[in-house]
């Protein structure tokens, strides 16, 4: 259950599928969450719930996962949310491109939460994620993963 603020009770429950109950379990008729986009609760003090998914074949998704906890929080006044109030508007809009940018906004979330996560003091941060701000092993690693077939 999801809520846009810890005093305030969830009163809609996504499931898997889109299904959507109350908090107590009673089916929500008719009302069905996409399987990847936007929830957009209505009027002013409506909370836009954003979700996705991501599915990659590499190691590094893995080696990630790993360094993370099971639930990582990052409080909001860590920074400042990198998508602007425009691209929320946009992202709402149900018009040709809106994946996309539903898409690019999450990608840009997750980065900058993953960036707040491992330089938050007291972090154990991976060899891998700390190589890649070393000023020797850093540059190879970027001209490596650039063109991977060139010597």
């Amino acid at each position: 259950m999801i809520a846009n603020d810890t005093a305030t009770e969830p009163d809609v429950v996504i499931l898997p599928g889109g299904r959507c109950t109350t908090a107590r379990g009673e089916e929500l008729v008719g009302a069905r969450a996409p399987g990847s986009g936007t929830w957009d609760a209505e009027g002013p003090d409506g909370t836009l719930l954003l979700s996705g998914l991501y599915t990659v074949d590499s190691a590094t998704p893995g080696r990630l996962l790993a360094a993370l906890p099971p639930l990582a929080v990052i409080e909001a006044s860590v920074g400042a949310c990198p998508v602007s109030r425009t691209t929320f508007e946009e992202i709402t809009r149900e018009e040709p491109g809106q994946q996309i940018l539903l898409d690019r906004a999450l990608d840009l979330m997750l980065i900058t939460a993953l960036r707040a996560w491992f330089t938050r003091p007291g972090a154990q941060v991976p060899a891998w994620y700390r190589a890649h701000s070393d000023p020797v092993v850093g540059p190879a690693l970027r001209m490596l993963q650039a063109n991977p077939a060139h010597p």
